[in-house]
């Protein structure tokens, strides 16, 4: 596994504290990964769950969600309703993200 940590220091070029799964979602990032990331030493790690944080969550920081923002919604108004955490608890149907 430290293998995987020297690829990412050679490719970016310094050592990252952070992660974001390249496929998080609960079939590609569950338990096992958290604790991967955890043991590699990555403080955070952010899934690919839509939702915004909550003071659960600083007991799973390697298992965060996220809000997603691509093409579809680059315009001002869109993006703070996206950061307000409207979009995500819709999408949630206003329950809380259970990453862990």
């Amino acid at each position: 596994m430290d293998m995987f940590r020297a690829v990412l220091v050679v490719s970016v070029g310094m050592r990252s504290q952070d992660l974001v799964y390249p496929m998080g979602d609960p079939t590609s990032a569950g338990p096992r990964e958290f604790r991967i990331a955890a043991e590699l030493g990555f403080k955070t790690a952010v899934t690919m769950r839509p939702g915004v944080l909550f003071k659960a969550h600083r007991d799973y920081l390697t298992a965060l969600p996220r809000i997603s923002v691509n093409g579809e919604f680059q315009q001002q108004r869109y993006l703070k309703v996206l950061m307000s955490g409207a979009g995500t608890a819709f999408w949630n149907r206003f329950r809380r993200v259970s990453a862990a």
